[in-house]
């Protein structure tokens, strides 16, 4: 998901905005009463605990048991977890950046302390682990959302033992969609990794068919994050064709005009190898807090898509493109109606109240 030179450029001031956006969806949507609920939630504020300790160094700040201040830095049991308030967070946010600005690190590791970071994320190099013990928490199919953010953890840090074993666990779910496009893209990185060329390739064609296989399915992939991991990786091996197919079929699911894919493609056209992980807009939407509410709303309709087989890609890409048009256009129009009966209201209101 983020290089470590994108880690940098998105700055300590992004990570702990989408922190506290974090905390702050979770105070206001999470229902404390279920367990499932506070699981679900709990688990995205670790990864954005994560990204923070990772650009930080914190990890890798020397702490020892003398130390006063790594005594409490949590004690990595996932049964202890606790998310920390909002309020607590706004207030710690500028100690932080003022902290790493100065090199004070006492002061850094304090402030961190105070927003619930290491209770979240005591070790960065054990996260992954630990995110996949707690995500047991969640139970029935909402757990396959889960399953594939662990998924695409494990292909970002190459993982590939833990990645094995999310994959086969996340294929008995048979997802459809989104998910079904990210375990592709993960059973190609394995492919790439193992420098099997030909199953890489297989599997970046099969993951835009997952997101095509009609109208609404692609709106809901384009929604949601895109993944350039595996495209990356053949491009730099020589598979310029492939990934040129690959990133004309994702201009039809990710169909947003600040979308990078118009400028790679030229790139790669003109002999070119853009860096398909330096994308600051991809960057931003698979931040945690861009991520958490969607897959939150999207657990509500996993149900449903997991009662019949993972549709296959059946109709063509313009009729695919029709009715995600039509769609899009329906949509508009009933924001339009709703906002014109909105508007019709409050006038209404206006009229009596002059009158």
């Amino acid at each position: 998901m983020f290089s470590p030179e994108l880690l940098c450029e998105l700055k300590l001031e992004t990570l702990i905005m989408s922190y506290q956006s974090v905390i702050k969806e979770s105070e206001e949507h999470c229902d404390k009463s279920d367990p499932s609920s506070r699981a679900f939630f709990t688990f995205y504020a670790m990864k954005s605990a994560y990204l923070l300790v990772s650009l930080l160094g914190a990890e890798n700040l020397n702490l020892h048991e003398s130390d006063p201040l790594s005594r409490n830095l949590g004690n990595g049991c996932v049964d202890e977890v606790q998310m920390p308030r909002l309020s607590d967070v706004g207030k710690a946010s500028n100690s932080i950046i003022s902290a790493f600005e100065s090199g004070d690190r006492v002061s850094l590791l304090r402030s961190l302390q105070e927003i619930g970071v290491f209770e979240l994320c005591p070790r960065a190099d054990e996260q992954l682990e630990r995110m996949g013990r707690f995500s047991k928490r969640v139970g029935g199919i909402a757990r396959l959302a889960l399953l594939v953010e662990l998924v695409r953890f494990a292909s970002e840090l190459r993982e590939h033992d833990a990645l094995r074993g999310f994959l086969l666990e996340s294929w008995e779910w048979r997802p459809s969609g989104w998910e079904l496009y990210n375990l592709y893209i993960a059973e190609g990185i394995l492919s790439l990794d193992s420098e099997d060329w030909k199953g890489a390739v297989s599997c970046l064609e099969h993951s835009t068919d997952a997101c095509l296989t009609n109208g609404a399915t692609s709106l809901s992939c384009g929604l949601r994050a895109p993944n350039f991991r595996l495209a990356d990786g053949l491009l730099k091996a020589g598979y310029g064709a492939s990934v040129l197919k690959h990133l004309a079929e994702c201009q039809d699911i990710w169909r947003l005009r600040w979308m990078p894919m118009h400028d790679w493609i030229r790139a790669i056209e003109s002999g070119a190898t853009p860096d398909l992980l330096n994308s600051s807009v991809v960057a931003g939407m698979n931040l945690p807090s861009c991520r958490m509410f969607l897959q939150w709303m999207h657990t509500r309709t996993l149900v449903a898509d997991y009662a019949a087989q993972a549709p296959r890609r059946s109709k063509s890409r313009r009729e695919v493109m029709d009715e995600r048009k039509m769609l899009t256009e329906d949509g508009r129009r009933f924001l339009s109606e709703g906002i014109k009966e909105s508007l019709a209201r409050e006038l209404g209101k206006s009229d009596q109240e002059e009158s």
